[in-house]
């Protein structure tokens, strides 16, 4: 069955694409939540010295974080605040690379606050 004639503007397919925007728009919130929860490790991790983990953390999941937050920001603030968001991933990454604990540390602390602030779009 095609559709009711008595409504002629139903479209299942519209339901449908709607159903799969809702669908991507709740994964990538979960991907969001996950990424809270791996930010909150990156200080510990710092201040232990356990430069690997830290990169670990940061290879493994920010692929995704990026492409959720970038796909949920609509606005320019929202996007102004993802790329400082990104920024200071960057900068959490070169201090564990380079080995230095209080630029590391630092910049773990300002990712989490950025996080906080605007890089978990709603």
């Amino acid at each position: 069955m095609l559709s009711d004639p008595a409504a002629p503007f139903f479209r299942p397919e519209r339901a449908q694409v709607r159903t799969e925007v809702n669908f991507l728009r709740a994964k990538k919130k979960a991907v969001l939540a996950e990424t809270g929860k791996r930010l909150g490790r990156l200080e510990a991790y710092s201040e232990k010295a356990k430069w690997f983990e830290v990169n670990n953390e940061l290879r493994r999941y920010m692929y995704e974080t990026r492409g959720a937050i970038s796909y949920l920001a609509k606005s320019k603030e929202q996007k102004k605040a993802a790329k400082e968001f990104y920024e200071a991933i960057e900068a959490t990454s070169s201090g564990a690379t380079q080995k230095n604990g209080a630029k590391c540390t630092a910049a773990a602390k300002d990712a989490v606050a950025k996080f906080d602030a605007g890089g978990s779009t709603e």
